[in-house]
């Protein structure tokens, strides 16, 4: 891999977590501790905080938030458009099955375009197998990545802006469920309360210098939770803020922050790009009405 053996295995998931501990602990909170600690030592209104969480228990189905969904064979051809073969992910019956050593043995093919569907069926793989097999299982058992999708792309002043729209699937199932083995009371309220899957949307803008296509900027535009509008999804996490008291980074901060070093890691940590052997810089084109991803080669 480029120099992910330097690289130390991310972090980046702290952003999702901390999202999922803090519904946990407002909710706690909310019926433990009461109204009155709410409402007079932080200044919370019980009252909105029930009524966003009703919002949220309503679930949503998939479809609503995935609009471009990715398969099996858009990580096929990913691949194949990567190392000009497919030795990594292959049919064998019903299944597929991945190959870690030979994704790290292979080399980018030279300067390649992906779609973002290709790109999210490969960033998927890394994501199941490469990044949880360095250390982050937890990701795998918790989060599914379900779509990335490019849009509004610009060029000015030699600089490429497109926005990256990633969707993922939090199973908050499985916080439910280690509770309930440790036959904690607060699974009932939860149950009735949050829903087992949780979809977070976030947008972000990436910014390409031309001039140094190693050079990126990125800006977190919103965050959204399942099918809650940006108001409301901003209000469910501008609370959860105000109940982890004074961090530093604000959670749609820190969910922006974990889906960039996901994508494209940076020198401390490893994301799906900078594990590619043979990768140097990115930057996007595009062609038609069709958005790419266009990875240099060293």
């Amino acid at each position: 891999m480029s120099s992910s053996t330097q690289k130390r295995a991310p972090s980046a998931v702290g952003g999702i977590f901390r999202f999922l501990g803090l519904l946990l602990l407002m909710v706690v909170i909310i019926f433990v501790v009461g109204y009155c600690y709410l409402r007079f030592s932080m200044g919370i209104d019980v009252f909105d905080i029930v009524k966003k969480l009703n919002l949220l228990k309503q679930g949503v189905s998939e479809s609503q938030v995935v609009t471009q969904p990715y398969d099996n064979q858009d990580s096929v051809d990913g691949l194949q458009v990567l190392f000009g073969s497919n030795t990594i992910y292959t049919q064998d019956g019903q299944e597929y099955v991945f190959d870690e050593d030979e994704f790290i043995v292979s080399e980018l093919v030279g300067d390649v375009n992906l779609t973002d569907e290709q790109f999210a069926g490969v960033m998927n793989l890394f994501l199941n197998n490469i990044y949880s097999a360095s250390g982050s299982q937890d990701f795998a058992q918790f989060v599914q990545l379900k779509q990335v999708k490019f849009d509004n792309f610009k060029i000015s002043s030699e600089k490429t802006n497109v926005d990256v729209t990633v969707v993922s699937k939090l199973d908050f199932s499985k916080f439910k469920e280690s509770m309930n083995k440790n036959g904690n009371f607060v699974v009932d309220i939860l149950n009735g309360l949050i829903p087992n899957d949780i979809y977070v949307t976030a947008n972000i803008t990436v910014t390409i210098d031309e001039a140094n296509s190693n050079s990126f900027t990125t800006k977190g535009n919103y965050v959204i939770i399942n099918n809650l509008s940006k108001e409301d999804s901003k209000g469910v996490l501008d609370l959860l803020d105000i109940v982890a008291g004074n961090s530093g980074k604000s959670l749609v901060e820190e969910i922006n922050s974990t889906f960039v070093t996901l994508m494209f890691g940076n020198d401390e940590q490893e994301g799906f790009l900078n594990v590619i052997t043979g990768y140097s810089s990115f930057t996007f084109e595009q062609e038609s009405t069709n958005i790419y991803i266009s990875l240099k080669k060293a």
